[in-house]
């Protein structure tokens, strides 16, 4: 939700929408561009002065090229651009050609076909963070589905160019809304693939193995379980004396001796946590 929030700053789509055409009308052609370059300037020294970074922020050391060269070989890249760019992308097609559509299909005057795109504008601005909102509550592949079923139903609707009023601005206003969600949640799906892949923190490291777990062990691994144990929690063994590894769910868990070896599959065998992880 507070990256939709921040996505609000496209609302100066609806900014421009309204003031343009007057501003062109009563000081010219130049004025507009004068004053996003003097708002520009302004932004730019103050967040010189105001902005800082974030002070636990890391700045990697791998090369920028490098980094992007991973980030373009991820799969969940090019899935995340294509909703990005029906979401987002549709807003901005929107907010371009609208006016232009206005004009030709219902013979608007260009101030007229201004205010109602910039309408569309500002209701896709407030539903972004809506978008993510949602995302937080439900899962965001619901949020989308949902957003582009309706995206699709609009856009079938107005195909047909009923009369602008009500079914024409119905069907606009529903693909603001839907579009403006869509683009909230597509950034709520990022941050949940993001977090799904991040590594996570064991509850126990070895050594940390539980100091009941003796007690548990089934009673045919009596005879290897002190000794067993002792050697189990002492740490890591000398190369020499390490065999086979020990597995678990697939994966190679660490290297033992045969009596820890033993033990540790005597404790696994009795459904108790090895290294502080869960019994597959």
């Amino acid at each position: 939700m507070a990256i939709g929030i921040f996505g609000m700053g496209m609302g100066g789509t609806a900014i421009s929408a309204l003031s343009t055409v007057k501003l062109t009308a009563h000081l010219g052609i130049h004025a507009s561009f004068l004053i996003v370059a003097a708002v520009l300037a302004v932004y730019g020294m103050t967040a010189a002065v105001v902005l800082r970074d974030a002070p636990d922020r890391k700045v990697s050391a791998e090369p920028a090229l490098a980094r992007l060269g991973s980030t373009l070989r991820l799969r969940v890249t090019w899935q995340a651009s294509a909703l990005y760019a029906v979401g987002f992308g549709g807003f901005v097609a929107f907010s371009v050609y609208l006016p232009v559509y206005l004009k030709n299909a219902y013979l608007l005057s260009p101030a007229d076909a201004a205010n109602k795109m910039a309408g569309f504008v500002l209701l896709a601005v407030v539903m972004r963070p809506v978008g993510g909102w949602l995302s937080d509550r439900f899962a965001p592949t619901a949020v989308l589905t949902g957003a582009f079923a309706v995206v699709a139903a609009g856009a079938i609707g107005q195909s047909l160019t009923p009369a602008l009023a009500p079914a024409g601005t119905i069907a606009f206003l529903g693909l603001a809304a839907a579009l403006g969600t869509a683009a909230g949640a597509v950034f709520a799906l990022v941050a949940q693939r993001q977090f799904e892949r991040a590594p996570q923190v064991p509850r126990r490291g070895i050594g940390q193995h539980r100091p009941d777990s003796v007690d548990h062990m089934q009673p045919r691994c009596a005879g290897v379980g002190q000794r067993g144990a002792e050697q189990f929690q002492a740490g890591p063994v000398p190369p020499e004396q390490r065999t086979a590894p020990v597995r678990r769910g697939g994966g190679e868990l660490a290297e033992h001796s045969d009596v820890i070896g033993q033990f540790a599959r005597c404790e696994l065998e009795a459904g108790h946590p090895v290294g502080g992880g869960e019994c597959q």
